[in-house]
């Protein structure tokens, strides 16, 4: 664990919110997918951000460096999710990391490429379980040391998929987008009456796709500059008190062909 000290603010084309200023913010899966600009954007309004990281550890480090400067506060917890004690672990340090939680964003970066073992309908939901399990057993850990703190916080859920391509994966889409909305609402249920939001945000290639294009191939990538910059918007804004009214929702973002 690395505390790195606050510095200047950096520039971003994400929008300003003030009410984000100083809030403490945990991002896990943050060198997946848009995590990179996600983490930016907060960081540009003020936050105080706590980072799990898991992949190209050099590349990150220099990426937390920079951060460093842009920040009010950072910590970086280097860790994998493959076992549910390293999770434990990583709660327990994001909440003493700065006496607290506001906002939990679980970025599940780009869905599994590879279904080439998948021949069954059984076999996709495995491939989704064990995708979005993750995210749910961070939540439930880091909620059971929320109560403890007593505050109203937001969680958002990331979620990026493509459902271009053979039928295996629109159908694996499909399945996991389902599976995310039912378990936003039944968290957002269980917990609303400890002050907590529960919303997710489904990241869709499918709109960054050329029509005309060959199947498989994309006009713009899913963590391209306009897409990632999109999600990291809608994140903000359903962290920010400008949505404390959305609770269970899930919402998908999408690109338009280049």
């Amino acid at each position: 664990m690395t505390l790195l000290p606050a510095g200047a603010s950096h520039h971003t084309d994400a929008p300003a919110y003030p009410d984000l200023d100083a809030k403490r913010v945990v991002v896990t899966g943050a060198s997946l997918g848009v995590g990179e600009r996600l983490v930016r954007a907060f960081a540009a309004n003020g936050s105080r951000l706590v980072l799990q990281l898991d992949q190209d550890r050099n590349g990150l480090l220099a990426f937390a460096g920079e951060l460093a400067a842009e920040s009010k506060g950072l910590r970086v917890f280097e860790c994998t999710f493959s076992a549910e004690d390293g999770i434990e672990r990583f709660a327990k340090a994001a909440i003493g990391a700065f006496g607290g939680i506001d906002v939990l964003v679980n970025n599940l970066g780009p869905f599994p490429e590879d279904l080439s073992s998948a021949r069954s309908e059984a076999d996709f939901a495995g491939v989704v379980a064990a995708s979005l399990r993750t995210a749910e057993v961070v939540t439930r850990a880091v909620v059971r040391r929320m109560e403890l703190t007593r505050g109203p916080a937001v969680i958002v859920n990331v979620l990026s998929l493509d459902s271009a391509g053979m039928a295996a994966r629109q159908a694996l889409y499909a399945m996991a987008r389902t599976t995310l909305e039912t378990m936003t609402r039944a968290d957002a249920e269980e917990w609303g009456e400890l002050g907590l939001r529960v919303n997710s945000i489904v990241v869709s290639a499918e709109g960054a796709r050329d029509p005309f294009a060959d199947a498989g191939e994309l006009a713009a990538p899913v963590a391209g500059d306009g897409l990632a910059d999109e999600v990291a918007a809608a994140v903000l804004s359903l962290a920010s008190a400008r949505s404390r009214w959305m609770n269970g929702m899930t919402l998908t973002v999408t690109g338009m062909p280049g």
